[in-house]
């Protein structure tokens, strides 16, 4: 039940097609349910989903503590979500990668998805697939790269190969069609930390020639083009020393925070304090209302202060070192899966998705969850 659940509700998101409610129920169900019976068999929870809890649980004890709350429902809500999905997945173990029908299931339903959205895109002319916004249909298209590249240095027969194959070229057909520079600095970003984890010298050059790559793809995109008309006009008209409307947004957000008072600077503002107060701010309020900054540590900044911004990176940091210390030892490849997958999303994030929105969050609680799964395997061992 909580395999299936959590399968429906990948492919829901992914898609924006079916009715994901009911299946996001069924995960915090069965979440609840294995904490409880957790809880009874021994006593405690496994120490590794406690500390995936401990940071959710900071952001919503900062939230409370603000005097001023501006309570955001719905980054409540996901946040919650991120809670039961990413906290499910570890308990969920079992030897081994993959169970073999769950990892042919996983990679029909990636294939089918991804066909999907390439048809929709280049047969039936919807812009961003099946999604309304490319940054989204960016994301996914991020996270299939990462798992055909895995599929590809494990499959064991020749069509999952070929496959693997194919996902990888559409992917980067669909990268490039977007003109996405943020899922291209996100993917190659997070190949770089991996190659710079291993510690070598032939490692440090091969980092400085893809980041060179990435400087040279950078360069050649055409950052004025935002594709909203009147934010373009807005860029030409005015003697802006940028022409990114991204870059206008970051400026726009940290003039906001320095107005911030002492107590908002540690604990922020709250849960929508940025969506009710940027308009006061952004250069664009006339254009287009703008409810995050497109770098989520701006947004974690004002919203949930100094206290969350050093909890998200002591998070992101201590995961990352945990999956290397583990690769090291075992040399198990999912590890260099999982450092690339929360990577890519946390600089996916940074550049462009609000922390708690959907798909971000959903897409950052199964990678993480999935990495505790790893983590939680030599829970024995390793002392989690």
């Amino acid at each position: 039940m909580a395999i299936i659940s959590l399968l429906a509700l990948a492919c829901c998101t992914a898609t924006g097609l079916g009715p994901y409610k009911p299946f996001l129920a069924l995960v915090e169900i069965c979440f609840l349910l294995y904490c409880l019976t957790s809880l009874i068999n021994t006593k405690s929870i496994p120490k590794i989903v406690l500390c995936m809890l401990l940071i959710p649980g900071m952001f919503f004890a900062l939230d409370h503590f603000i005097n001023d709350m501006l309570h955001h429902r719905e980054s409540e809500r996901n946040l919650f979500a991120f809670m039961a999905i990413a906290g499910l997945i570890p308990f969920l173990t079992s030897p081994g990668n993959f169970n073999t029908v769950l990892r042919n299931m996983i990679l029909f339903l990636v294939t089918a998805t991804s066909l999907i959205h390439s048809f929709a895109i280049f047969f039936f002319k919807l812009p961003f697939g099946l999604l309304d916004n490319p940054h989204f249909t960016s994301l996914f298209t991020v996270i299939v790269f990462i798992l055909a590249v895995y599929y590809c240095l494990t499959a064991s027969k020749t069509f999952e190969r070929w496959i693997a194959y194919f996902l990888i070229f559409n992917s980067l057909l669909l990268l490039f069609y977007f003109s996405s520079w943020v899922g291209l600095s996100s993917l190659i970003g997070s190949v770089i930390l991996v190659i710079i984890l291993k510690n070598n010298y032939h490692s440090y050059i091969t980092a400085l020639c893809l980041l060179f790559f990435l400087s040279v793809v950078l360069l050649s995109v055409d950052f004025s083009q935002s594709g909203n008309n009147e934010i373009e006009n807005i860029l030409k008209l005015n003697t802006y020393p940028i022409t990114d409307e991204r870059l206008v947004l970051w400026g726009d957000s940290w003039k906001m925070q320095l107005d911030s008072s002492l107590q908002n600077w540690i604990f922020g503002h709250g849960f929508g304090g940025f969506r009710e107060n940027f308009s006061e701010y952004s250069r664009f309020s006339n254009a287009i209302e703008f409810v995050f900054p497109h770098n989520f540590l701006l947004e974690v900044l004002y919203n949930n202060g100094l206290l969350g911004v050093l909890g998200l990176l002591a998070a992101f940091t201590g995961l990352i070192i945990k999956l290397q210390k583990d690769y090291r030892s075992s040399q198990d490849i999912s590890n260099i899966l999982a450092i690339m997958l929360v990577t890519s999303l946390f600089l996916f994030g940074f550049l462009t998705l609000p922390l708690l929105s959907k798909y971000n969050s959903y897409s950052l609680a199964f990678t993480i969850g999935f990495s505790l799964w790893i983590l939680k395997r030599r829970s024995a061992t390793n002392g989690y």
